[in-house]
């Protein structure tokens, strides 16, 4: 099983997958959920997983602040239950309210370079998580 499980809307299912190579890159395998998939299967990865990265982006926050994917805001609840809660945002998305206070890595214009700051961060809180530092 995937050390980390990746949680994003069924639009964002790209950016999720580059993550996820430059995850492995880094030594830290991850798999992919996304709205619309088995969600058994995914649940099943995700329980697995040591951390959970939520993707933030436009697609899975409505444009009012509140969710347009209620499955990637019922992930990141059992993830933040589970104390395994990691996000990052992109498309200049905020977080829904009730996970404001969860910081989020800035992924704006991430172009898959390792070297960013925002990844070296995003990179670190996930290492921490899964105790992989």
């Amino acid at each position: 099983m995937a050390q980390v499980y990746i949680s994003s809307a069924r639009k964002d299912l790209d950016l999720a997958r580059r993550i996820a190579e430059a995850l492995k890159a880094e030594g830290l395998s991850a798999s992919c959920g996304a709205d619309g998939g088995d969600a058994q299967e995914g649940g099943a990865d995700m329980d697995a997983a040591k951390a959970v990265l939520v993707l933030w982006t436009p697609n899975a926050v409505g444009g009012d602040g509140g969710v347009a994917s209620e499955r990637v805001a019922r992930e990141a609840e059992e993830a933040r239950r589970r104390a395994v809660l990691v996000a990052a945002r992109a498309g200049g998305a905020r977080a829904p309210f009730a996970f404001q206070r969860t910081p989020a890595a800035d992924l704006e214009g991430w172009s898959g370079d390792r070297d960013a700051n925002a990844w070296r961060v995003l990179v670190e809180r996930l290492r921490a998580v899964t105790g992989e530092a």
